[in-house]
């Protein structure tokens, strides 16, 4: 009998977020932000809060997500083969 690993129900709501956004959003972009400093992120949250959709999330969510969008938007799955920093 195989044994299913438990996820957190967090894990699951960040992918399924992460999944609409790109579905829904024309542009899809994937921006390194742990250089930044805390308060130079917050300043550019605020300034583009009207003209983006700005969410953060752990790496290896954000490849699943991609994984499972492939087909429903071309190209989208190459932005998970350039993500770079912390496993």
């Amino acid at each position: 009998m195989i044994s299913m690993a438990h996820v957190a129900e967090w894990k699951k709501d960040t992918v399924a977020s992460l999944e609409d956004i790109i579905k829904n959003n024309k542009t899809v972009a994937v921006v390194r932000v742990d250089m930044i400093p805390g308060r130079q992120l917050s300043i550019l949250r605020h300034q583009l809060r009207d003209h983006i959709h700005f969410k953060v999330a752990k790496k290896s969510l954000i490849k699943i997500a991609l994984e499972n969008q492939k087909d429903n938007k071309a190209d989208v799955e190459a932005l998970g083969d350039m993500l770079e920093g912390q496993a």
